[in-house]
């Protein structure tokens, strides 16, 4: 008797069927409210979106980033620490 192989279904990021719901992630409600957009950003450190996006593009500057799909988003955590390290004359 042979058995045919499990089928098993791939679903990508494009698919309409994939959903990540943060309700099933362990503390994934918490780490989308630290999540800013790159407009949020900018806001908060006091500098035009375009200036992000041209330091991520040059790494100009250690600022990290999380790409999620085409998307960027910065911890706000992550600018705090950037607004702590270039501190001048404090």
């Amino acid at each position: 008797m042979v058995l045919a192989p499990k089928k098993t279904r791939v679903v990508n990021s494009n698919s309409k069927e994939y959903s990540m719901n943060q309700t099933n992630i362990p503390g994934a409600a918490a780490v989308s409210s630290e999540l800013l957009s790159r407009s949020e950003a900018a806001s908060y450190l006091g500098v035009a979106k375009q200036t992000l996006a041209i330091w991520a593009c040059t790494m100009r500057y250690d600022l990290p980033y999380v790409k999620v799909g085409r998307l960027v988003r910065y911890r706000k955590s992550d600018l705090d620490q950037f607004i702590a390290k270039n501190l001048r004359g404090a």
